[in-house]
């Protein structure tokens, strides 16, 4: 009896927190995390067959949110015949507006000819839920572009093997999205002086965007196993590198770790405003306790005057710390940096 009410007040908490019924959890429970790995020799660990176990039970549950999409979106549209049926009937009927959507394409008039490259050469280095996660933050780029007035030049770098498999499996859409997308690496599509690899890391502080210029945002997940990746990689081939100005505009208690789509987002909201205080402190999430930072001239957030490094000048493996030039306001060595392109590499 103690059981049955335990497992009563589970199941409440779980449809209380919005996680799977207890049909889905009893089919979770059933299943049976294999002892080995692929190669059918090294054990699975404990920590390895949750995860099995967490893929499979996302894998359970795709049918059901795709079942309850089409369940809300039909009840929608008979809601919608009913309400005017009843106002040809003479009744004083609001009918529900269809939430239209504007979507603009990469060759509009309207869109912006800056040119933005998720690097996604990293996939060996992550795990299969972090990959899992990261092409869920590819398609939240993509939908953030579409959804931009003024949508960028968006391409994604590396798909090829393991990583086109995974669209393919997981994303098969991508095949149609308006989005640049490339087998080869990033330094192979542009040209190597037209290249700023954005990472926390790097000295270099950027002020405006240019035109001219691609920048790269790592897409990465590691949860800080591989500290300082993309820097290292940007100095070992020589690519310019450059960190986006949170230090200048906003102070924040939480890690200064974003994710790849809230990189992208930042990007495209300062395209469409041309302040980067406005963007910030837009697309940073709440839960991470953001708040202007107070200028010496007086105004929250401002200072045009600040002068950021020089992200066009050479960078040859590494010299570009001699070059970096930052105002007295920003000159504080910022050591505590986030280290994973999706949730932490990129800044």
């Amino acid at each position: 009896e103690g059981e049955g009410e335990g497992g009563n007040a589970a199941e409440a908490r779980g449809v209380k927190r919005g996680r799977p019924d207890h049909l889905v959890l009893r089919e979770r429970d059933m299943l049976v995390a294999p002892l080995f790995q692929e190669d059918g020799v090294t054990p699975m660990t404990k920590g390895q067959q949750r995860r099995w176990r967490a893929d499979k039970l996302w894998e359970l549950m795709r049918a059901k949110r795709s079942e309850k999409r089409r369940t809300k979106r039909l009840e929608r549209n008979e809601r919608i015949r009913d309400a005017r049926t009843r106002r040809e009937q003479g009744e004083d009927v609001v009918i529900p507006a269809k939430r239209v959507r504007v979507f603009r394409r990469m060759s509009d008039s309207e869109a912006s000819q800056q040119r933005v490259c998720i690097d996604c050469n990293f996939r060996d280095l992550m795990s299969t839920m972090n990959n899992k996660k990261l092409l869920k933050q590819l398609k939240n780029c993509y939908s953030a572009n579409r959804r931009s007035e003024h949508p960028m030049q968006l391409y994604i770098s590396s798909v090829r093997g393991g990583m086109l498999n995974d669209l393919t499996t997981n994303a098969p859409e991508h095949a149609s999205w308006d989005m640049h997308v490339e087998a080869r690496d990033y330094d192979e599509v542009f040209p190597k002086e037209d290249i700023v690899y954005l990472t926390p890391d790097s000295p270099n502080e950027i002020t405006e965007l240019d035109d001219a210029k691609v920048y790269i945002v790592g897409g990465f997940i590691d949860h800080n196993s591989f500290k300082g990746i993309t820097y290292d990689r940007a100095r070992e081939k020589g690519i310019n590198h450059a960190r986006l100005p949170f230090d200048r505009y906003v102070n924040l208690k939480a890690r200064k770790v974003m994710t790849v789509n809230h990189m992208i987002e930042i990007l495209v909201t300062y395209r469409e405003t041309g302040s980067w205080k406005d963007a910030l402190l837009k697309v940073i999430p709440p839960r991470k306790e953001k708040f202007l930072k107070p200028m010496a001239g007086g105004e929250a957030g401002g200072g045009s005057s600040a002068v950021a490094a020089d992200t066009s000048g050479g960078v040859d493996g590494g010299s570009g710390d001699d070059t970096a030039q930052t105002s007295s306001n920003t000159g504080e060595d910022v050591q505590a940096r986030e280290d994973s392109g999706a949730s932490s590499e990129v800044m």
